[in-house]
């Protein structure tokens, strides 16, 4: 018997086809083997394999498609969300001016079917007829708002989707008063700030962003020096920071959406005049949160000849 057995030839089978041994081995014939003596797969075992779709990948229940674009983008999206890389051959950061707000009916705005309040979805002027269909379309698709995951509320959205020109959204002032303008909900800073700078700046600077471009020309600079720049411009477009108010004791969360845990969040009230950055039934709001709900600026009128701290509109 040692003798017999030592007389057969040794053959080496590799895992994987020993997995696959009873699959194929079914109701094959006696002679039938799966490997070469070499213990190498037979060619009529591997074309089993495949007629068994054994080699095919499944196809995947999901797909996703991540994008990273640059400057150098040729889409040009007036209300693109990506945050875009600088191209290397140059270019500027295409505007973000895309914007979600929610308006109450206590607001001096004509609201549609005498809604209780009513959520506008701001557009960037110029945009491609394309993208405002789709867009269009898609919130007319929407029914429900999630304002707080954390807490399981939801918001119900009913009615039709009416589409108004953004400089034509409040109603006009009546004769015989200014008309000003208040952060509500606070806005908060688009930046950290630089030496000497308070809530002003912060307010004229994020005033600045939203114009600029438009009514404003595009600054190619950097840091403290494109900043101050862009405070100066709005300024001399007749821009008035007349009152400023820190929030404290309050949530980050509250204003803004997503913040670093070591970031320092500074939301605040103000009161501004816009001068020649848009007219007095324009919708805009400013800040770092001014894409998802935060520092809306709503009108308030004043009689003529109210004075601010030396100013008179």
């Amino acid at each position: 018997m040692a003798d017999h057995q030592a007389s057969q030839p040794v053959v080496k089978v590799r895992p994987e086809i020993n997995i696959l041994r009873d699959t194929l081995e079914r109701g094959l014939p006696p002679d039938w083997t799966l490997v070469e003596p070499d213990g190498t797969l037979r060619p009529a075992t591997g074309q089993r394999l495949r007629d068994q779709g054994l080699y095919t990948l499944r196809p995947p229940d999901a797909y996703a498609l991540t994008v990273l674009t640059s400057t150098s983008c040729n889409l040009g999206c007036g209300y693109c969300f990506q945050n875009t890389g600088q191209d290397p051959a140059g270019g500027s950061r295409p505007p973000n001016r895309v914007a979600l707000q929610v308006l109450d009916r206590d607001l001096p705005v004509d609201l549609p079917a005498g809604a209780q309040s009513a959520l506008a979805v701001l557009l960037p002027r110029g945009a491609p007829a394309a993208e405002l269909d789709a867009v269009y379309h898609a919130v007319a698709a929407l029914r429900t708002l999630y304002p707080g995951r954390s807490t399981g509320r939801t918001v119900a959205v009913t009615g039709a989707v009416e589409v108004a020109a953004g400089d034509r959204v409040w109603r006009e002032p009546r004769p015989g008063v200014t008309r000003l303008w208040q952060t509500s909900p606070p806005a908060v800073p688009d930046t950290r700030g630089h030496t000497g700078w308070t809530f002003t700046h912060a307010a004229l600077l994020s005033l600045g962003f939203v114009w600029q471009g438009t009514l404003l020309p595009p600054s190619h600079s950097r840091g403290a020096v494109r900043d101050n720049g862009i405070v100066d411009a709005a300024n001399a477009a007749a821009a008035v920071v007349l009152l400023t108010e820190p929030v404290r004791g309050t949530r980050v969360e509250d204003y803004v959406h997503r913040v670093h845990p070591d970031a320092v969040v500074r939301p605040y009230r103000a009161t501004l005049a816009v001068g020649d950055l848009g007219g007095p039934t324009t919708i805009q709001a400013i800040g770092q949160c001014r894409h998802l709900g935060g520092g809306l600026l709503v009108p308030v009128d004043y009689t003529e000849g109210t004075v601010f701290d030396g100013w008179q509109p």
